[in-house]
């Protein structure tokens, strides 16, 4: 009888953590429709795991003392604001209202430009860095960051370009699964027009991207970019000029615990 008992809870724990871990998934259809900024999707959309209003943008305050996880009270779900906001190239560089408005900025940064902090409830932070425009109905995002783990440049020394694959970044940064993702919603897109697709990880010691070619089933890594000195790239095809590049600088509080 003992010995059912243990078996019907060992079965139970087994259930339990696949939902879980069902649950965490990184890896998600993405299902993207090109359309003007600011207007609705057609059909059905999916809503905000938020459960709290969000504060208008004019009324959300740079903090730069406390730390994030003292500020944050709600999560995001990581799938939602990355199909919605990222998952296609008309909606790369959402308003800072948008966001506020819809999954909540409750951590606003300001060092060289503003960012905010999010926690994902897959795990890990999200960080949206924007424009460093004082009037929130102008300020854009210029890029997003999702860090699960600390990294650096060294942890990817065995990648080989021409070589690895995309999957072989993944099995260093479990992030790059989100960019997996993105490429599949928008395969006939990448593979029509030839555009360049990329991944990039947030690490210790500076932003690495990776760019890829189609080789039969496999996303193979075509070449590599190093940015130590965090520099910003906008994520749309707008003309940098000097004084409009910014740097991905966190502050100390905001780093992923090691």
């Amino acid at each position: 009888m003992t010995r059912k008992i243990l078996m019907c809870v060992l079965v139970c724990c087994m259930v339990f953590a696949a939902v879980s871990c069902d649950s965490n998934s990184l890896e998600q259809t993405y299902t993207t429709v090109t359309q003007p900024k600011n207007t609705a999707p057609a059909g059905d959309v999916t809503t905000s795991i938020t459960t709290t209003a969000a504060k208008p943008a004019a009324d959300v305050k740079v903090d730069n003392e406390t730390p994030y996880d003292e500020l944050i009270t709600k999560s995001i779900d990581i799938h939602y604001v990355i199909e919605k906001y990222f998952g296609d190239w008309m909606l790369a560089n959402p308003l800072f209202t948008e966001i506020a408005a819809d999954i909540g900025v409750e951590c606003l940064r300001k060092t060289d430009t503003y960012y905010s902090v999010h926690i994902a409830e897959q795990g890990g932070l999200f960080y949206l860095f924007y424009s460093d425009d004082e009037d929130p109905q102008k300020r854009e995002v210029l890029h997003w960051f999702y860090v699960q783990k600390r990294l650096t440049k060294a942890d990817f020394s065995e990648i080989k370009d021409g070589e690895s694959t995309i999957e072989d970044i993944k099995k260093i940064d479990p992030t790059t699964q989100i960019f997996i993702n993105l490429y599949h919603a928008n395969r006939m897109y990448q593979e029509d027009t030839r555009v360049t697709f990329s991944s990039w990880s947030f690490l210790d010691d500076g932003i690495l991207e990776f760019f890829y070619d189609r080789k039969g089933d496999e996303i193979v890594v075509e070449k590599r970019r190093y940015l130590p000195n965090f520099v910003l790239d906008q994520t749309n095809d707008s003309i940098l000029y000097a004084e409009d590049i910014r740097y991905a600088e966190l502050l100390p509080i905001d780093w992923l615990p090691e």
